[in-house]
């Protein structure tokens, strides 16, 4: 789990929701970065890091970037991604 952890958090270091470190493509090649499924799976592995770990800074991190991505309407956001986000752990 030590590696797993050290893995998230040095992401999540270098990461902001303007400029997320998981589309490095992107960035490198001076694109804009928009909501995609990668940021789905991403927010809902930063969520689950929560779960275990009960670190608040995992559940602030995917807060802020879900409310710099996402508008109150739903807006930006794939429905597939809605919904991986929104489907309880197994």
């Amino acid at each position: 789990m030590d590696i797993i952890v050290k893995y998230i958090d040095e992401l999540l270091e270098k990461s902001t929701p303007e400029a997320p470190m998981w589309n490095i493509e992107k960035i490198r090649q001076g694109l804009k970065s928009n909501w995609n499924y990668i940021d789905g799976v991403m927010i809902k592995a930063v969520l689950q890091m929560y779960d275990v770990t009960k670190d608040e800074k995992y559940l602030k991190f995917a807060d802020n970037f879900i409310d710099y991505r996402v508008h109150e309407d739903g807006r930006d956001l794939s429905k597939l991604s809605w919904q991986m986000l929104a489907r309880p752990m197994s």
